[in-house]
Formats: structure tokens, C-alpha cells, sequence
């Protein structure tokens, strides 16, 4: 039955199926379509051999929970500041731990995302996880493969 009781023609029907038909494919090609923009981002710094040095200091509970332990990689450091990275949990994502306090036992940031994922502690240069192939802007610097840091502030203050 159609609108008002009436019965529905065999056009009328197939022409509501072809437009479900239609929105399903829509809708298919579009999650196909992000999925492969998201998975062919790489991240070489985690796909990369594990070494010592890689091992993760000592995190909350919490913050470990939301990491693939096994994933993390050693970046780097912007000074005294060391930064890890590694892959969510969950799959879904990338994580970045960085301890903008190395002198203070579990002073360890960690921020995690599906696409870009950036920390910046409170008064400290901003630590962002890039793919491959990203270009550090004017005043920022590549430290490795996927991590850029600004040394500017939140208050656009450079940290000497």
C-alpha cells in the first residue's frame, strides 16, 4: 500500500527500492572512502623495528589502558622533554605521550586521536603526531618522521 491506502504499481516500487539501492551505495562508497583516507596515512616512526629504547616508562593505569603497549616507539626529545607514540587500543587511532616534566615521576601527557593528535601542556611548546610526509610550518621543527613540535606557547610565547 502506498500513500492514502492505495496500492503502489510495481514502477512505483521498484523505483523506491533503486532510490534505497542508490542511498545504501552512497553511503557504502563514503565510509570506503574515509576508511582508506585514514588507513593510508603512515606513521614509518611505528612501523619500524622495536628497540630498548622504545620501552615505555612507567604510566597510570588509565593512560596505559589506552594504548597498544607493544606499538610504542621512541620519537624523540624537544629538549629534555622525551615523546613516544603509538597506536590506540583500541585500533582506531594513534596516541602521543610525551612528559613535559622528565624530573617529575609520572608527569606523563597522553592524548589520543583518529586523525591528527596534538599535546600541548600547560605553558610548554605544542607536540603534534603527523604522518609521513608533513612539513613542519615557519617556527615549528620536524624532530622525526611524524612528530613536529611548536615551540611557542598557548600565549604565542617562545620557550627559549
Amino acid at each position: 500500500m502506498g500513500d492514502g491506502g492505495r496500492r503502489m504499481s510495481v514502477r512505483e516500487r521498484m523505483r523506491g527500492s533503486f532510490r534505497i539501492a542508490v542511498a545504501l551505495a552512497v553511503a557504502t562508497a563514503s565510509a570506503l572512502a574515509l576508511t582508506a583516507c585514514l588507513s593510508g596515512q603512515a606513521y614509518s616512526d611505528l612501523d619500524r623495528p622495536k628497540t630498548d629504547a622504545d620501552a615505555l616508562p612507567s604510566l597510570s593505569k588509565h593512560a596505559a589502558m589506552m594504548l597498544d603497549l607493544d606499538s610504542a616507539r621512541y620519537l624523540g626529545a624537544y629538549r629534555t622533554m622525551p615523546v613516544f607514540a603509538a597506536r590506540s587500543s583500541d585500533g582506531t587511532g594513534y596516541c602521543l605521550i610525551v612528559n613535559p616534566t622528565p624530573d617529575v615521576e609520572g608527569g606523563w601527557l597522553v592524548g589520543c586521536g583518529g586523525g591528527a593528535v596534538a599535546v600541548e601542556p600547560s605553558r610548554g611548546p605544542t607536540f603534534r603526531l603527523v604522518p609521513d610526509g608533513a612539513e613542519a610550518a615557519d617556527g615549528e621543527q620536524l624532530i622525526s618522521a611524524n612528530l613536529i613540535v611548536d615551540p611557542r606557547t598557548s600565549e604565542g610565547i617562545a620557550i627559549p
